[in-house]
């Protein structure tokens, strides 16, 4: 029998965090309502994850806490160039609907203030196209692999964490303390299958990312055979086609008639392939001179129109050139971003999940029971304590969703996995 120091860690060091949940989860009153049959459901589930982990730390003791963290990434010298693009967003996005919130609320629509959280906002949801580019210069690479393995692999490594995060909305909103009926879990599945979900609006950028997922194999054949020069073209005419969408709306208020799809979310993702192609590298030096100007063009347009959503968001040339010039120099320009650090690991281990947390944070730990809000404190510490706040609680909840629920689903889906790989 293994006595290794994590065998006999795990449970003790499961057990404890599991208790410790419930305790603050009573003590915030998140158990009022739901029933003794929920609370011992909740419990099994801890009881289960606690098992899973135990026997996982059973099997791999070497190193198994720095799996669980993420540090084992720092031991391994892997590229943390993704890395640091992953804790780039997640601080966006933290960044972006604290400004959504103080922009509602807080501030003076016609003070400076004001202003600079237009700008910081719009500067912020740079994370909506950092996560789809990186999700193309990941996953365009082509590389043989089953299509079943693939969908199993790769879209419900979203889609199992997703619905476990949207059944934590409807806790902590109270929406389970009615009977867990049969309708209910088809009232969920509608919601999922229309994206209605108000809890968590900010679904709908993962519902993006699994729509793309389902087509990049398919594309994975595309990237294959083209040539450099012909995908540097398309990129081009990605970019053009959303010009020609967007400021023809804006300004002449008409749609063109022929446009082609790669104005959308596919022509982002494409370019996150084509921009950390090694090739690119020669145009780092124009992508980051391109990066600036577009993010100067945004504080103007800021400025004088109230169209800037539309003009710099998303899928506008604006933030393309942007977030390309943020990929040359991560990519292309310095060796900083290739090392990696504790810090770092931990955080982009956690990353999706903080992604999906982080608006129950923001609205209900950070604003209502720490009333960090603009009307409060300056701009900058607003943004500092919002986003330390965001991060922080956001991480530890996950830390203990994804180690003891989410690993449930999971563990049973690597052994599927497994088996499609040796068949």
């Amino acid at each position: 029998m293994n006595l290794s120091l994590s065998n006999i860690k795990a449970p003790a060091i499961w057990t404890v965090t599991a208790i410790f949940s419930m305790l603050v989860s009573y003590r915030l009153g998140y158990f009022l309502g739901m029933g003794s049959r929920k609370i011992i459901a909740l419990s099994v589930l801890f009881l289960i994850g606690i098992i899973i982990q135990t026997c996982r730390a059973n099997r791999s003791p070497e190193g198994y806490w720095g799996r669980i963290l993420g540090t084992d990434r720092v031991r391994s010298g892997r590229d943390a160039r993704y890395d640091w693009l992953r804790a780039a967003a997640a601080v966006f996005v933290i960044m972006a609907h604290t400004s959504q919130a103080g922009m509602g609320s807080d501030v003076d629509a016609d003070s400076l203030e004001y202003y600079f959280l237009n700008l910081i906002y719009v500067i912020s949801v740079l994370c909506n196209s950092i996560y789809v580019m990186m999700s193309g210069a990941l996953l365009l690479q082509y590389r043989e692999e089953k299509l079943s393995y693939y969908y199993l692999n790769r879209v419900t490594k979203i889609a199992i964490p997703l619905v476990i995060y949207y059944f934590f909305y409807l806790w902590q909103n109270r929406e389970l303390d009615d009977q867990f009926t049969f309708s209910f879990l088809l009232d969920i599945a509608a919601r999922f299958y229309t994206g209605n979900t108000p809890e968590s609006p900010h679904y709908w950028l993962i519902f993006v990312i699994m729509s793309l997922y389902l087509i990049f194999p398919f594309f994975r054949y595309m990237m294959k055979d083209i040539s450099y020069k012909m995908l540097t073209n398309l990129v081009i005419l990605s970019i053009i086609s959303m010009g020609a969408l967007v400021y023809s709306s804006v300004f002449l208020d008409v749609t063109p008639v022929v446009n082609t799809f790669m104005c959308s979310w596919i022509g982002t993702a494409v370019i996150g392939y084509w921009v950390t192609r090694e090739e690119t590298a020669r145009y780092s030096g124009l992508l980051i001179f391109l990066g600036a100007a577009a993010t100067g063009a945004a504080a103007v347009i800021v400025a004088v129109s109230g169209d800037f959503e539309v003009l710099c968001c998303n899928c506008t040339p604006i933030m393309q050139f942007m977030c390309m010039g943020l990929f040359s120099v991560v990519f292309h320009r310095t060796k900083i971003f290739k090392t990696n650090n504790y810090i770092l690991a931990v955080i982009s281990r956690y990353s999706y999940s903080i992604i999906l947390l982080h608006w129950w944070t923001l609205f209900w730990i950070v604003r209502v029971m720490f009333g960090i809000t603009f009307d409060r404190f300056t701009l900058v510490l607003c943004y500092v304590l919002s986003i330390t706040l965001n991060a922080a609680v956001s991480l530890a909840v996950a830390f203990v969703i994804d180690n003891l629920i989410v690993c449930i689903p999971d563990e049973a889906m690597s052994r599927v996995l497994k088996r499609i790989r040796s068949a």
